[in-house]
């Protein structure tokens, strides 16, 4: 869903006035167009915190890639010839790789990956949310017949090429698997006029909540810590470690 970045600073400010009205030591200090300036700043970090550390069931997926629908986004290849280590099936008077089939598929041009929501084959015995990323040390094992995944131990890899398209693979799966992979993008704020972002109704007062938070962070206010605790409820995400902003993409 589509939000006014003014309506957003509008809430966020209102949820800081409410402070101030219940907390004589509140004091903010700054100059009304100077705070609506800090709080836009912050908007599209308080999204991208929100959505990486939200409830799954909070979500709604901005791309889908699957090879069921007629328009498919996600195909089925034969990867042996990149792997180590793989046995080989007689085949007349020459020995041939044994097929190795994973799935694969490119995010949309000027969508950028943030979280995997979940991936599956219909080969698989579970599905995977948690991906491996190519810039990984335990990625290397999937290059090798013995350590890459398989149906009872799926792994999902992103990757990013130099045009920085991102590509997933599912690593493995049978030829004849169907395949779908749900997937969250990096928020942005677009339109020049009316800028807007886009994300889940359901993280909207979590989302007013740590932009408001990460305000007073910016404004040294003592009361950030107790908002960041109501964004994080809001969202269904346990308390992390520390508060910072660092959604862990790479």
């Amino acid at each position: 869903m589509s939000y006014a970045v003014a309506d957003i600073i509008r809430d966020v400010r209102r949820e800081l006035d409410e402070i101030q009205a219940n907390d004589a030591g509140f004091v903010i200090g700054t100059d009304d167009q100077d705070l609506d300036v800090i709080i836009a700043g912050h908007i599209t970090d308080a999204v991208t915190y929100c959505v990486m550390n939200a409830d799954e069931s909070m979500l709604t997926p901005d791309v889908v890639l699957t090879n069921i629908a007629a328009a498919t986004t996600m195909s089925i290849v034969n990867i042996a010839s990149e792997l180590r280590n793989v046995p080989t099936d007689a085949g007349g008077s020459t020995a041939t790789p044994r097929p190795v089939y994973a799935a694969e598929g490119s995010m949309p041009p000027g969508k950028d990956f943030l979280r995997l929501c979940w991936a599956s084959c219909s080969s698989w015995l579970r599905s995977v949310s948690t991906p491996l990323f190519w810039t990984d040390r335990e990625a290397a094992r999937l290059k090798d017949w013995y350590t890459t995944g398989t149906p009872e131990r799926p792994v999902v890899e992103v990757s990013k090429d130099s045009d920085g398209i991102y590509a997933i693979r599912l690593y493995t799966c049978l030829s004849d698997d169907e395949v779908e992979v749900a997937v969250m993008c990096r928020p942005k704020i677009t339109g020049s006029s009316t800028p807007v972002i886009d994300f889940s109704e359901h993280l909207y007062r979590a989302v007013v909540m740590y932009a408001a938070g990460l305000t007073l962070t910016t404004l040294r206010d003592q009361h950030a810590d107790s908002l960041f605790n109501q964004a994080l409820i809001m969202m269904g995400a346990r308390k992390p470690k520390g508060y910072d902003t660092d959604d862990g993409v790479h």
